[in-house]
């Protein structure tokens, strides 16, 4: 079963997670459109997305949030860090295959 964050960590994040996964979604929809009509799509609002998340989970680690979660909040917390961070580099590499393909054709 699938539980979300803690009701205080959910509130602080889910307006950046919303933000990341719209921006990846237009990323997508770029790439798509890159393939089509041959021009790059750009990361740029993905990785500001992305930097604003990470910006407040310092901020939230920083004000000592992180050491009132108990251990399965925290493993959750984790994996969402490392679920966006690969989705950030599967987008890069997305991204370099989109150039490649534009410069063959």
């Amino acid at each position: 079963m699938l539980e979300p964050l803690p009701d205080g960590l959910r509130k602080t994040l889910g307006p950046r997670i919303d933000r990341v996964a719209g921006e990846g979604g237009g990323f997508l929809e770029a790439s798509a459109g890159a393939l089509a009509g041959g021009w790059a799509a750009s990361l740029d609002a993905f990785e500001a997305a992305l930097a604003a998340y990470d910006a407040d989970i310092a901020a939230w680690r920083g004000e000592g949030h992180t050491r009132a979660l108990d251990v399965d909040a925290l493993e959750r917390l984790f994996a969402l860090g490392f679920a966006l961070e690969q989705l950030h580099q599967d987008f890069a590499a997305l991204r370099g295959w989109i150039a490649t393909f534009e410069a063959a054709g």
